[in-house]
């Protein structure tokens, strides 16, 4: 797979004109005027950093739900740093597929730093070729100050990429994402017969809308149906997303998008095609990996 930088240009406008992914659910949607906005820059955050699988699985799903809509367009660039991968792990390949997504399509690259973290994600959002590029970095860091993710939409903005960044803090980042959620585990409320079923019910998540297009926010409980590749919300959320449950969706969602760190793996890792640098970030570098 050859990724080349897309040409630069004028910024789009892209939050007037953007392409649209509606989530299904209509409460949240029409807080979103209409859905996910493609080729911006959104943030997902985990108030814990054990639940960072939980909102890498939510990541997965959209992704996921975009490929229900027609054929894949595109490959999905995966940087994680150093410490991230240590505490929750890599990704999963028989689970991602379990999720709706192809493996294949994933490219996943390990950073050594944030620093390196942050530079692939920019290079990546700038490739021709990239529908999503995914950034998890654990901890607050100078370097990802509201400059770069000023720096980072901009890039999103001009590629057509949507670039997903999630950030393991228990306090909001000023930020320039257009969107940012906060993702915790929520019990799952059905069961699932048939595909997924070994996981004892549907994955689900309580959603926080904290920033939005249009300045509104609101809480949510979804649900993700892997087999029709589209979500459900279970009721209208009362609580704050930070506030943990327990239940089945905790899990399922876990397992799904990672395995636990050091566990051996049944599915082929070479499913997912993986690059690793050790240089230190810098100005003159021009390519993602």
């Amino acid at each position: 797979m050859e990724l080349e930088p897309a040409p630069a240009g004028p910024v789009s406008g892209g939050r007037k004109d953007a392409r649209l992914q509606p989530f299904g659910v209509a409460r949240l949607d029409a807080m979103l005027g209409g859905g996910l906005a493609l080729g911006e820059l959104h943030e997902m955050r985990a108030a814990e950093s054990r639940d960072g699988a939980c909102a890498a699985g939510f990541m997965v799903a959209l992704m996921a739900q975009g490929d229900g809509a027609g054929p894949p367009q595109g490959a999905i660039v995966w940087i994680s740093e150093a410490d991230r991968r240590r505490e929750a792990g890599e990704l999963y390949p028989a689970g991602l597929a379990a999720l709706g997504l192809d493996p294949g399509r994933i490219v996943r690259i390990a950073a050594p730093r944030t620093a390196d973290a942050l530079w692939t994600f920019e290079a990546a959002l700038a490739c021709r070729g990239v529908a999503f590029a995914v950034c998890e970095v654990r901890r607050q860091a100078r370097c990802l100050d509201l400059t770069a993710t000023r720096r980072l939409a901009l890039r999103a903005q001009t590629s057509g990429a949507t670039g997903l960044l999630l950030r393991l803090a228990e306090v909001p980042e000023p930020t320039a994402a257009l969107t940012r959620f906060l993702i915790a585990p929520a019990p799952s409320g059905s069961s699932v017969a048939g595909a997924g079923s070994h996981f004892g019910g549907r994955p689900a998540w309580r959603v926080g809308l904290e920033k939005g297009r249009f300045g509104r926010t609101g809480d949510f409980h979804l649900e993700w149906d892997a087999g029709q590749r589209c979500f459900a919300e279970q009721g209208a959320a009362h609580d704050k997303p930070d506030g943990r449950a327990s239940g089945g969706g905790d899990g399922s969602a876990r397992r799904a998008a990672e395995g636990d760190a050091g566990q051996k793996r049944g599915a082929d890792p070479g499913a997912v095609a993986a690059a690793s640098f050790d240089g230190p970030a810098g100005p003159d570098r021009q390519s993602a990996a």
